[in-house]
């Protein structure tokens, strides 16, 4: 459901002007863009030529079943989600000659509705049948969309720059039934350096917002793996999870997680014991001794010590997520090649992390106490 593609397109581009009709290609059939499709909402155009086609795109959510109707006599076909590099595919995913297209879409995404085959005028209307979630995510819908969903971009901008993205959407007089806050990116390792390799100038150039520690303004830097975490463990109200194979408390992550401590969230860690030294003492021993001391904070460890606990995930109030290849540590930010993926009010996404969280802390773990002779070696 939550895929690279939809992670790494939606991005916001408040800072660009939003350009005239952009030309595009599906297979052999040229189109021009004419903007966004709103749900419920008729849009029109007139075609020139009965070989032109005109393009419509919406933002839609896995298993959506939505319908599209145009004037009789027009073809109606839709393709899609785009990919990472803008395309909508080769060919239509489906199409009709009748004027109304129904149809569910196979993931979350962007896609494209194509018009075209007659000369004349014509309207388009996008209706949902059933959506699970019609609600247009604000934190990653482009210029163009807002406009057409009747947003302020302006006060929408603001709100971003300060806050990092729109938490809130009383703040900007938006309707809950109709807009929701969640926002999915990715973040790679920030290899330094002019030639920086595994770190592509597109992700070096992509900015992150880190949550200042006293209030809810935000400073902006270049992206990083270790800042969007930084974040979200600074946004944390009541309790975060982690799922870890190492941790170090040195880090920028580690640090915001024992002040999160601190304020009084509570917080769960789940560490690998399986990796050890020569002296058959785990590696991450340090961490977990140390951790065990801190108030609000639990840690658990496998049941099966000799079993390695791999996974890279962080839970935070039920509400946001991270997972990916990177630990928290220094290495993962500036000496390996990672990858982070960041859900901000995805309650989806974090419900499915947090069915994996469950079984793994109530079924297969036990408390870091239970093993603390194999911790110090005693």
């Amino acid at each position: 459901m939550f895929r690279k593609s939809i992670a790494l397109s939606a991005i916001f581009l408040f800072y660009c002007s939003v350009g005239e009709a952009q030309d595009g290609q599906l297979g052999e059939t040229p189109f021009t863009v004419q903007g966004e499709l709103g749900y419920g909402k008729a849009s029109s155009g007139r075609l020139y030529g009965a070989k032109t086609h005109h393009g419509w795109l919406f933002e839609g959510r896995e298993a959506a079943e939505l319908t599209v109707r145009a004037s009789d006599g027009f073809t109606v076909s839709l393709a899609g989600p785009e990919d990472r590099w803008g395309s909508y595919g080769t060919q239509p995913l489906t199409q009709t000659e009748a004027g109304e297209l129904s149809f569910q879409l196979p993931e979350d995404g962007r896609y494209l509705v194509l018009i075209g085959a007659k000369l004349g005028s014509y309207e388009l209307e996008l209706a949902a049948d059933q959506q699970p979630d019609a609600r247009l995510r604000l934190n990653m819908v482009e210029p163009a969309g807002l406009e057409a969903a009747g947003i302020d971009i302006d006060d929408l901008a603001s709100e971003i720059k300060a806050r990092g993205l729109c938490h809130d959407l009383a703040r900007i007089d938006a309707d809950p039934e109709r807009f929701s806050l969640t926002s999915h990116r990715v973040f790679f390792s920030p290899k330094t350096g002019e030639a920086a390799w595994g770190w592509s100038p597109e992700a070096r150039a992509r900015r992150v917002f880190v949550r200042e520690k006293s209030g809810p303004k935000v400073r902006w830097e270049p992206g990083n793996l270790a800042a969007p975490v930084v974040d979200l463990f600074r946004r944390a109200e009541e309790r975060i999870e982690v799922a870890m194979y190492g941790l170090g408390l040195n880090s920028e992550e580690g640090e915001a997680l024992l002040d999160a401590a601190a304020r009084g969230v509570q917080i769960r860690v789940y560490l690998d014991v399986a990796s050890r030294s020569s002296n058959k003492i785990p590696y991450g021993a340090a961490t977990i001794l140390q951790l065990m001391e801190v108030p609000n904070v639990e840690v658990r460890v496998p049941s099966r010590t000799s079993r390695v606990q791999h996974m890279k995930f962080g839970i935070i109030d039920g509400l946001h997520a991270f997972a990916g290849s990177a630990n928290i540590g220094t290495s993962s930010k500036s000496r390996y090649t990672e990858d982070r993926f960041i859900f901000m009010h995805s309650p989806e996404a974090a419900a499915q992390l947090s069915t994996e969280w469950r079984r793994v802390w109530d079924d297969q773990s036990q408390p870091a106490e239970a093993v603390r002779k194999l911790l110090t070696g005693e």
